[in-house]
């Protein structure tokens, strides 16, 4: 049955794409530091409108967390920029299939984890109220 969440699945694979042809293109013309900072300071003025509205002070640790994860994704942007740079982007297809493995396997990780933790407390607090 067709769901209308199934819609934001794909805008997202949209998005994805549209984010991937114009690093293609713009990795012919610009260099990897103007591409990055664009996409950088583009992507920081549209969650500047939103932020007021959902905006959660976050703890140290959520700060941390929260820039390690901007660096990480800083660095797989140049990664792809550099790539794009020198190869066509037919051999790089397959790595996209790649990244399928890695978040099937970070998500069962996740949902063991969870599901280890959830066990955990109703296990503590079927033994509480005995």
């Amino acid at each position: 049955a067709f769901s209308t969440y199934s819609l934001i699945a794909v805008a997202g694979a949209t998005c994805y794409a549209l984010y991937q042809l114009s690093t293609r293109m713009l990795s012919s013309a610009d260099a990897p530091t103007t591409t990055i900072f664009y996409t950088a300071t583009v992507g920081a003025v549209l969650a500047s409108f939103v932020a007021p509205f959902f905006w959660v002070t976050p703890t140290l640790v959520d700060a941390g967390l929260m820039m390690a994860t901007g660096m990480i994704g800083g660095l797989g942007h140049f990664g792809m920029i550099l790539a794009f740079q020198n190869a066509p982007a037919s051999p790089l297809a397959p790595f996209n299939y790649c990244a399928l493995i890695w978040a099937t396997l970070w998500g069962y990780l996740k949902s063991k984890i969870a599901i280890s933790y959830l066990r955990k407390y109703l296990c503590q607090c079927s033994h509480h109220e005995l």
